[in-house]
């Protein structure tokens, strides 16, 4: 049976491949077992083209029709960066200088790690700022915030039955091949075109925003150990405060908080060339 059918097919005028179909595309093709479809007006254009008629009409009985995309482009618009979005965060590690004095410009009595009681003993109180540390931060943007691409749309009728008419079916006679290649000889083409089209945006980029000061709370308490056994007082970190008039603080707990991280779009406007997605070629004779 196989031989019948290189036969039939070779008396046909296109190579067995042909009328098998193109691989990764057409949601259709001819079946193997068929050798007597009618395409010897399509000739031989060569193993990898698939024959395909075009018509205005509408595909006719043993015909599938598949819409594919050409003639891309930019919609308005079509290309924009999306809002950033921030991976990681910043810490604060390093200890807060701990002043009194009038003013609480004194020398620093003592370095007060986040979340450490630590002792220290003055009438005025300030923690001092820290800078965060930069800890792991990263941005990402996508660019696919804008309008996208179109095409126009071209119809093929692929051949899907052994009774297809395809050579006086009404309609252009015509093969496809996958990829961008040249025409069979005998063969003009009519379009490259593609399952569908992308903008091809230009990538867009953000920045990270420096690591600020680290903010925070530090609380001054009576007792020299961090307890509540006498008068306990919570001022925010960066700022000078009289713990009591008559009463010293002994000891601190500084509580730091880090800045939020953040990210800001550093690509204003960006481009794009659209194209076709999953490009094939059409040839008619």
């Amino acid at each position: 049976m196989r031989r019948v059918f290189l036969l039939l097919v070779a008396g046909c005028g296109l190579p067995e491949q042909g009328l098998l179909g193109v691989d990764g595309g057409l949601d259709a093709s001819i079946p193997e077992t068929c050798a007597t479809l009618d395409a010897a007006c399509l000739g031989s254009p060569g193993p990898e083209w698939t024959p395909i008629s075009l018509t205005d009409a509408g595909c006719g009985s043993g015909f599938t029709s598949q819409t594919f995309k050409t003639n891309p482009r930019l919609l308005d618009g079509g290309c924009a960066c999306s809002a950033c979005q921030v991976t990681g965060s910043f810490a604060c590690n390093a200890a807060s200088p701990i002043s009194g004095g009038n003013g609480c410009g004194d020398n620093p009595i003592a370095q007060a790690p986040s979340g450490q009681c630590t002792q220290a003993h003055a009438q005025h109180l300030e923690a001092h700022l820290v800078q965060a540390t930069t800890g792991t931060i990263g941005c990402s943007v996508s660019n696919d915030a804008g309008a996208g691409a179109t095409g126009d749309d071209v119809t093929a009728c692929i051949p899907t039955s052994c009774t297809a008419d395809f050579c006086g079916g009404g309609g252009s006679v015509c093969a496809i091949a996958e990829g961008d290649v040249q025409c069979a000889t005998g063969f003009t083409l009519f379009a490259h075109v593609g399952t569908g089209v992308d903008p091809f945006c230009a990538p867009c980029g953000c920045d990270a925003s420096a690591p600020g000061n680290c903010g925070g709370t530090v609380t001054g308490f009576e007792s020299n150990n961090c307890t509540d056994g006498g008068l306990v007082h919570t001022y925010a970190v960066g700022t000078c405060q009289t713990f009591d008039n008559n009463t010293d603080y002994s000891s601190v707990l500084v509580q730091l908080v880090p800045p939020d991280a953040s990210c800001s779009v550093s690509t204003l406007a960006i481009g794009g060339d659209a194209g076709l997605v999953g490009t094939k070629t059409i040839c008619c004779k």
